[in-house]
């Protein structure tokens, strides 16, 4: 990770390899994804975003997983 400060806060890039089978099928994905994260250890609030890239069988598809989370009030 590149940009790595602590385990609550960093920037990196990840890449999986998915093979999945069921019976007499299978199949195989790859994603890509970035993410960025810095969450306050102390109050658990922050952001955490991620967005990825798929591909399986000829398909593609941009996801994202991501939260931010703040105080409302005092």
């Amino acid at each position: 990770m590149p940009f790595y400060e602590h385990g609550d806060k960093n920037t990196g890039f990840t890449y999986q390899h998915n093979y999945f089978t069921q019976g007499n099928w299978d199949s195989s994905a790859e994603v890509y994804a970035l993410f960025t994260k810095a969450i306050n250890p102390r109050t658990g609030l922050g952001y955490n975003l991620n967005i990825g890239y798929h591909t399986q069988n000829g398909y593609n598809l941009l996801t994202t997983d991501s939260n931010y989370g703040f105080r409302v009030t005092d």
